[in-house]
């Protein structure tokens, strides 16, 4: 027994859940989102590697965006995004826009190198990454390096992870689309435990983007901040 969870480890196919006073050890910002802030026990870790395994176009960004200018004193840096950022929209989430960057490398190597070095230079509070191939253990691990030197965060958008093998996330994220928001799912969460779905309502923060509805009990998510 001892030699196979030995194995497990070393390829990274085991999680350990973590006790409290660990979790209360990861410094997290509010999300915007009260039951979001509630499921991970805080908030968004504000460093490390957070996974959104999600469709383009769903929500994703508008789920993430708020609590970018919570921490907004450095730049923000989107990269291989599949569509045009819409500044108009971070500006409406009070984002410093002038403050953000776009990059748009030819090549997926070329792109993991400009993940890394804009987490390593320390001038970046978040990196947000659509990878063009599945990433690996040792892409995590180095981006995971990157981001304590650097005292920042990377999110990942992956709509077509094809891969079952856990990677080393500091959080993981499956996203759904819903009338009223999204469905959210947590897989993995560093020092907290995996969550069923549940539903984040946007319909206060982004009315045009979602069906009125009934109030959802037990679930609604109000924006800490309703002037952005």
């Amino acid at each position: 027994m001892n030699s196979l969870i030995k194995q497990l480890h070393h390829r990274n196919l085991l999680w350990y859940a973590s006790n409290r006073i660990q979790t209360q050890q990861i410094e997290k910002h509010q999300t915007g989102f009260t039951v979001l802030d509630e499921k991970l026990a805080g908030g968004m870790p504000t460093n490390g590697v957070i996974e959104l395994l999600s469709s383009p176009g769903i929500g994703e960004l508008r789920l993430i965006a708020p609590s970018f200018k919570m921490r907004q004193s450095r730049f923000i840096v989107f990269i291989s995004p599949p569509a045009l950022v819409n500044s108009a929209a971070l500006h409406h989430l009070g984002v410093d826009v002038s403050q953000v960057l776009v990059l748009y490398p030819e090549q997926h190597k070329d792109a993991l190198w400009a993940v890394e070095q804009c987490l390593q230079s320390g001038s970046c509070s978040d990196v947000i990454y659509w990878p063009q191939q599945d990433l690996t253990i040792s892409h995590i691990q180095r981006f995971q390096q990157a981001s304590k030197s650097g005292k920042n965060r990377l999110f990942y958008l992956n709509s077509y992870k094809t891969s079952q093998a856990s990677l080393p996330v500091t959080l993981s994220l499956t996203l759904q689309a819903h009338p009223q928001g999204l469905k959210v799912k947590i897989n993995r969460l560093k020092g907290g435990w995996p969550s069923d779905y549940f539903i984040v309502d946007m319909q206060t923060t982004w009315p045009y983007c979602t069906i009125a509805s009934s109030p959802i009990s037990n679930v609604i998510a109000f924006p800490v901040d309703k002037a952005g």
